[in-house]
């Protein structure tokens, strides 16, 4: 019986549609397990009990985590790295504020798989990664994780395990901008989904396309996605921000789409849970939401208080992103309401983010933000924003690298920009920009 108490918390969390339910089993395996006195079962069973009692409140379980991690030595000598204590404590750490920390655990992990020639619990750590990797805006690290785990699944015929690593690739390029590539791992995801039943496919694969759906601007698609995930969610009592990452993605499609009192009621419990636990980069989250829901609603001066709060936040976590996309936001409101010089500012530093991260589709729309604070569109041998800033310092003379740093871009992306500038103005050295500068500054 403590066994199959065990299997049953394990399938219910993966179908993750009862946490209470896979708590309520976790718990009876627990007591089971210390009736007869099995010490691996009852450090397994705690482990479970941990997360989903952080799933349900928000909070972390210390007392039942820690106990689960003094017993991992016994646990290591017999079961599999994904049956250790450290795995559940990674994915808990990750839905705290501490995310760079979590991926120093994960990575950790990820060296005992490899060491101890354990394919199956790389893969399914390399997929985890790769998303917590997407949080700190870490895109190529979680691209050269996707490659590794694609060939391990491909090479053992293990449909579970590409499913996993095509839904977290989706992940990835839906924050570049990839849109064929997105949605093209989406639905290979989605398929091998349907046939194997990896429930974390569909949903990391569904939230990629929402999140691609919001960069391309289409509100309404992003919610076809998004709106089910979140439903799920809150059916199954989640309550950790952490794991909810996808409910602001989705008031803001709600915003777009123009269903105001729905996207306010979607945000106000996940307010209240982000403010109550404490955790900041949720509260980020939540604020920005609250100001694209005031300025859909005409109060622009309490779009920007919010909006402000937000970027705030947002410089106390790792989540450049969520910056990049708070920025942009309060850019539009700032020109919405004629400030136009700090409008100009903060779209610029905008910009500079989306641009270090090459989250090219947010670079597009932040250049239609700034061409539209002079009421012109960039086109033909115009220049962005972000292409006169590289174009004036390689015209006073510095290199690529001293570009990169001044800018706190890549040099790779230095290099993009200037290619981009030469075609515009038709010109084929550095030497030549710096002369058309010089005669021709605007």
């Amino acid at each position: 019986r403590m066994r199959c108490e065990g299997l049953l918390t394990a399938a219910l969390d993966d179908l993750q549609e009862d946490v209470p339910e896979a708590l309520a089993h976790g718990l009876a395996e627990l007591e089971l397990a210390e009736l007869v006195g099995d010490t691996i079962h009852v450090a397994t069973a705690l482990r479970g009990i941990a997360r989903n009692e952080q799933r349900l409140s928000g909070r972390v379980p210390e007392e039942r985590i820690g106990r689960a991690m003094a017993l991992e030595p016994v646990v290591r000598a017999s079961r599999s790295v994904f049956e250790w204590p450290s795995v559940c404590w990674a994915e808990m750490h990750s839905w705290t504020d501490d995310v760079p920390g979590a991926l120093d655990e994960w990575e950790a992990l990820r060296q005992a798989a490899i060491e101890r020639g354990e394919e199956p619990s790389l893969g399914w750590i390399l997929a985890q990664m790769t998303l917590f990797e997407c949080v700190t805006g870490r895109f190529e690290s979680a691209l050269v994780h996707v490659g590794e785990g694609l060939e391990l699944a491909t090479g053992a015929d293990h449909p579970v395990g590409r499913a996993a690593m095509l839904a977290a690739r989706a992940f990835v390029r839906a924050h570049q901008g990839d849109v064929d590539g997105c949605r093209r791992d989406a639905e290979g995801a989605t398929a091998l989904a349907a046939t194997s039943g990896v429930r974390m496919a569909e949903r990391v694969g569904a939230w990629a396309l929402g999140r691609l759906e919001l960069s391309l601007g289409d509100a309404a698609a992003a919610h076809a996605q998004l709106g089910p995930i979140v439903a799920a969610a809150r059916a199954a009592g989640v309550r950790e921000p952490g794991a909810l990452r996808f409910v602001p993605d989705d008031v803001e499609a709600l915003v777009g789409a123009g269903r105001l009192p729905e996207a306010e009621a979607l945000l106000d419990p996940y307010t209240t849970i982000a403010r109550s636990t404490g955790r900041v980069g949720a509260w980020a989250a939540a604020d920005r939401a609250r100001g694209l829901l005031m300025a859909a609603r005409g109060d622009g001066a309490g779009a920007i208080e919010v909006l402000e709060a937000s970027r705030a936040l947002h410089a106390t976590v790792e989540d450049p992103y969520g910056l990049g996309r708070t920025l942009l936001a309060l850019g539009a409101a700032q020109r919405r309401a004629l400030r136009r010089r700090d409008a100009r500012a903060t779209l610029e530093e905008a910009a500079a983010v989306f641009d270090h991260l090459g989250a090219a589709r947010w670079v597009e729309t932040t250049q239609r933000e700034l061409a539209a604070i002079s009421g012109r569109q960039a086109g033909g041998d115009e220049l962005t924003a972000a292409e006169r800033r590289v174009a004036d310092l390689v015209a006073e003379g510095r290199t690529n690298r001293e570009v990169a740093a001044a800018l706190y871009l890549t040099e790779r992306t230095i290099e993009s920009h200037l290619s981009r500038i030469y075609a515009k103005l038709g010109l084929r050295s550095r030497a030549e920009l710096a002369h058309r500068m010089a005669a021709d500054p605007d």
